[in-house]
């Protein structure tokens, strides 16, 4: 069946590379004709080409796709926003088909493109346009700000992104249709969007956790930094991806960014990672946590002037940034007060003093505050960093409304007490290289683990897990609250780097929830009445470790 975004409606198709050997290798390239006076998109590699792109569709053999997308402007003519729209445009144009399934296993029906609406999403509409109009408006009175020349990168490329997955490339231009693509670029902000406008029966909702991680410091001063996605299973549609595009402070062109290049995890029709994990080219790790927020009141008064989307600031601070205090000031621009989250920046560059300083940045956000220290000294004396979705800055926690759920049901929302962090603090010890890392992120033992039991029938829960499996607690199960509970999400991959690799932006990544101590997820176990849309993704995950080498899309290129 031929599955088609509500909002672009447009056929797909698939073109392969031009050397024909491999029919999971794609690539394309986009260059400005100057008689159409307008971008145009080709297959393969032109000398003209402005930014080149490859596509490796592998994810039924290893999991993940890869992809790749290089400046290649060797003229020096383009300035960058013509390579930031031609960036959009060779993505779009070649992971189009993973594109529209992604979109529809995710936000299809989530505010369709048909009317009436619900007045949430008429609501939702008027924010969004009232948010992109104050951003171009930014962008329009500060030319020579390095922030908003940024954003503008940021918006053009999402720009080109539409325009290539049509396979209709203009002209550079920031006319987002703020339910076309920009609704991927957003949607973990929608959670929180959802309880600013009171959409009804959201309440008090709270999501289930979403991620582990983990900074281990190896003798010898090499540093271990992991990362494990909570989600959805709808949500396994993968790509590792990396950018090549060294963009310029401001228009003066006078210096370049820190983060010209940046690998990351990431998702179809995403500009950014979500889960996050990214490698930049200042040789610096950045990954968060989610910390979910229990105090509804932050969320009252929070408009769409002022404010710049999450995902956005991440991506922002990724290219400009050189430190993990310079990542953690220029996220702090613009709170939009969603998808808040526990930041972690490991700047590998500080490894080489005897003894690190500067190595470990934290940050916690909340609507309306943020809160970020430097945690090396932490990090030194306990050998390790862990972290999940709770809160661990103590005036953070006071403001989130944490302390009324742990009045109600105890330790499992404490930052020190809750199974992972009894788990972590009891096994890190064993993680000495690669492997051993990879052993414990992936670890969930549940049904044998004291750390795993729970005030519930049966007396254990597989969400009391380093890597969750909500799918193998019981539908009939009895849990205090939701969170124990049944449902199709849990960790969905792990990726992990170290000082080696970090040099080369590589990174080692598994996509899949874990099969270490458990059989491997099979969606036909699951009951077609539970099953989400999940197009496009394999039936089983058993997937490999496998190797992330960004020279393997870039290189060729």
């Amino acid at each position: 069946m031929e599955v088609c975004l509500p909002i672009l409606a447009v056929l797909i198709s698939f073109s392969y590379g031009t050397d024909g050997k491999d029919p999971l290798r794609t690539s394309a390239c986009a260059l400005y004709d100057v008689t159409q006076q307008k971008f145009v998109i080709k297959d393969g590699y032109q000398s003209e080409c402005i930014v080149s792109g490859q596509f490796i569709n592998s994810g039924n053999t290893t999991g993940w796709g890869e992809l790749g997308i290089k400046s290649v402007d060797t003229s020096g003519n383009w300035d960058d926003s013509a390579i930031a729209y031609a960036a959009g445009l060779v993505e779009g144009y070649l992971t189009k088909t993973l594109i529209e399934q992604f979109y529809f296993n995710t936000l299809a029906t989530y505010c369709p493109y048909t009317l009436p609406w619900t007045l949430y999403c008429s609501q939702l509409n008027k924010y969004l346009i009232s948010n992109l109009d104050w951003v171009r408006s930014m962008i329009t009175d500060n030319p020579q700000d390095p922030y908003w020349y940024q954003v503008r990168l940021f918006y053009e490329q999402l720009a080109g992104l539409e325009d290539g997955y049509k396979d209709k490339p203009g002209q550079v231009h920031l006319d987002i249709d703020v339910f076309g693509l920009f609704l991927m670029q957003i949607n973990d902000d929608l959670g929180d969007l959802e309880k600013v406008l009171g959409k009804p029966g959201v309440g008090n909702s709270r999501p289930i956790g979403h991620c582990s991680a983990l900074v281990k410091l190896l003798p010898e001063y090499d540093l271990l930094t992991s990362h494990d996605t909570w989600s959805s299973y709808n949500t396994m549609l993968r790509i590792l991806k990396v950018y090549d595009l060294p963009y310029y402070t401001t228009v003066q062109k006078t210096e370049k960014i820190a983060g010209s290049s940046i690998s990351f995890s990431s998702y179809p029709g995403y500009l950014y990672s979500s889960d996050d994990y990214y490698i930049t080219s200042a040789r610096m790790i950045v990954m968060e946590t989610t910390n979910p927020t229990n105090n509804l009141t932050l969320f009252h008064g929070l408009k769409p002037e002022g404010i710049v989307m999450e995902g956005i600031r991440n991506q922002v601070a990724n290219r400009m940034a050189n430190s993990g205090l310079e990542w953690a000031q220029i996220f702090s621009k613009y709170n939009s007060g969603t998808y808040n989250n526990q930041w972690m920046v490991v700047d590998y560059k500080q490894i080489t003093e005897l003894p690190p300083a500067r190595l470990l940045m934290v940050l916690e956000q909340i609507p309306g505050y943020i809160h970020y220290e430097d945690q090396t000294a932490l990090l030194m004396k306990k050998g390790y960093w862990s972290s999940f979705n709770r809160i661990y800055y103590p005036d953070v926690f006071e403001r989130s409304g944490e302390q009324e759920l742990i009045d109600k049901y105890g330790d499992y929302f404490t930052h020190d007490k809750t199974s992972r962090a009894l788990i972590f603090d009891r096994d890190q010890g064993n993680v000495h290289d690669m492997p051993s890392l990879f052993k414990l992120m992936r670890y969930n033992d549940y049904t044998k683990d004291p750390l795993s039991r729970c005030n519930c029938t049966p007396p254990y829960s597989a969400n009391l897990a380093i890597m969750m499996r909500g799918d193998l607690n019981p539908a009939d199960g009895v849990y205090p609250f939701s969170e124990l509970g049944r449902a199709l999400v849990g960790g969905i991959d792990t990726k992990a780097s170290s000082l080696l690799y970090v040099k080369e932006l590589s990174f080692f990544a598994q996509n899949g929830p874990t099969s270490d101590d458990q059989a491997p997820f099979k969606w036909s176990d699951i009951p077609i009445s539970e099953q989400p849309p999940h197009a496009g993704q394999p039936d089983l995950f058993n997937f490999p470790v496998i190797s992330f080498n960004v020279s393997n899309v870039l290189n060729t290129l």
